[in-house]
């Protein structure tokens, strides 16, 4: 066996064991399309077969639309009693019924779209999965304490947001619907109130959308429109009361983007911060947008829906400096960093 191969054993035994948690007797469904490597599929149907659960492995069709492939994964959850789904499809459904059809069985899921071999290998064969999970809590709570944060780049970004309101604030914003500011759980572990997750290594949050202000220079990898991926030279976004107003920076990128969205209107709906010791920008955005460090923009609703990814930011807090340049300076999170990079530090900010 090579080194390839031990590899690939090796993040599939994390992935079913201990992520997905699958045991002897359960029921896996697998679901991938044409880009997927079926190699991967094929290693993955061996090893849960070797610990006595039983798969079924669904090849997409790619020349269906994304709704009726996901009308399709949704029939074959509901009818199949699965008890664990794994996503290798290079699309997401995650926004689909497919993730109400999970809910609906009850099925544990992990959604990992777009990974090809090689990021499989290195997103999840490489890591201490539970140590990267408790440096996102302690994260979170750093997040939860700040009310205000602005967020710097050497390529031009300067943002300013509002993400906490004081409580009589929050109780008013639940009476008149407004959307309020909130920071997620990390991904990566499923919890026994928590039974789907993505890659670890990210936290989500919101913003008050109409406090988001300032210029966003997107300069490690944006997608969809699949035309863009890995930048050659920063998008630039200008932001307006939670609205992207302009779309600029050199090259045909920019318009790129401009033509995909159309005339849609561009809101922004989340930012996250990756702390994948492992994670790069070389694969798919499941991957680029977990990089350590890095901070990447939501931006856009459902199928218009795109995420870009700025490298090496300064994210201040009135409370002090979360991130300088990409390294967690903050007290609390400093020592956990460490941590999480000891035995990796050719992985450290990830070669950008």
């Amino acid at each position: 066996m090579n080194v390839s191969s031990q590899g690939l054993g090796s993040a599939i035994q994390i992935l079913l064991e201990r992520l997905l948690r699958l045991r002897a007797g359960e029921n896996l469904l697998l679901y991938r399309d044409q880009g997927s490597d079926p190699s991967m599929a094929d290693a993955i149907r061996l090893h849960a077969e070797r610990i006595g659960a039983r798969i079924d492995c669904l090849e997409l069709d790619d020349d269906l639309a994304l709704a009726d492939l996901a009308r399709g994964i949704a029939e074959k959850i509901r009818s199949g009693r699965f008890d664990a789904v794994c996503e290798l499809s290079t699309k997401y459904f995650y926004r689909t019924e497919v993730s109400r059809a999970v809910r609906d069985v009850g099925a544990r899921v992990y959604w990992l779209p777009g990974l090809d071999r090689t990021a499989f290998i290195r997103c999840l064969g490489t890591v201490d999965h539970e140590r990267m999970f408790a440096f996102g809590v302690a994260l979170r709570g750093v997040l939860r304490e700040g009310k205000r944060i602005r967020v710097l780049t050497d390529r031009g970004t300067d943002l300013r947001m509002q993400i906490g309101l004081a409580r009589t604030s929050r109780y008013v914003a639940r009476v008149i619907g407004r959307r309020r500011p909130h920071v997620s759980m990390p991904t990566g572990l499923l919890k026994a109130s928590k039974r789907f997750s993505f890659l670890g290594g990210q936290l989500s949050f919101q913003a008050l959308a109409d406090t988001i202000e300032g210029t966003a220079a997107v300069d490690g990898y944006l997608w969809p429109p699949a035309e863009i991926g890995r930048l050659d030279n920063p998008i630039l976004l200008v932001i307006e009361r939670g609205r992207v107003v302009r779309i600029g920076g050199s090259g045909s990128q920019p318009k790129v983007l401009l033509r995909w969205f159309g005339e849609e209107e561009i809101s922004i709906e989340h930012f996250c911060i990756g702390f994948h010791p492992s994670a790069g920008l070389s694969g798919g955005i499941m991957e680029a947008e977990r990089a350590f460090g890095c901070i990447s923009i939501g931006m856009g609703k459902g199928i218009r829906h795109t995420d870009g990814v700025m490298t090496r930011p300064t994210i201040e807090m009135e409370h002090g400096r979360l991130e300088d340049r990409g390294s967690f300076t903050y007290e609390k999170l400093s020592r956990l960093e460490q941590e999480l990079l000891q035995g990796q530090p050719e992985l450290a900010n990830n070669g950008y």
